[in-house]
């Protein structure tokens, strides 16, 4: 269990907060992902980041998946440093 007063504490002094998987406690965002994955033929998965006060969330990185975002960011876009590689081959037929 997540000690919330220290959580609020980090919040009000600046952090990046990282829920992977968020559709696995939500049985509606659950479904949409499921639905969106039936559809793309993609894995689909929704993480959430909350990032408070002036802290800066992350450090320069790379994705290995498409990322979607809400909120205000300020993006920088690099030459690719290799090609992208998927291994995934969709949901398993029935």
């Amino acid at each position: 269990m997540a000690d919330m007063h220290r959580v609020g504490a980090l919040m009000r002094e600046g952090c990046t907060m990282v829920l992977d998987e968020v559709d696995f406690f939500d049985p509606a965002m659950e479904a949409t992902c499921r639905a969106l994955q039936w559809w793309a033929h993609e894995l689909v998965q929704v993480n959430a980041y909350l990032t408070t006060q002036d802290a800066s969330g992350f450090k320069l990185h790379w994705d290995d998946h498409d990322v979607g975002t809400s909120g205000r960011w300020a993006w920088s876009a690099w030459t690719p440093c290799r090609l992208r590689t998927s291994s995934w081959s969709g949901p398993a037929s029935s």
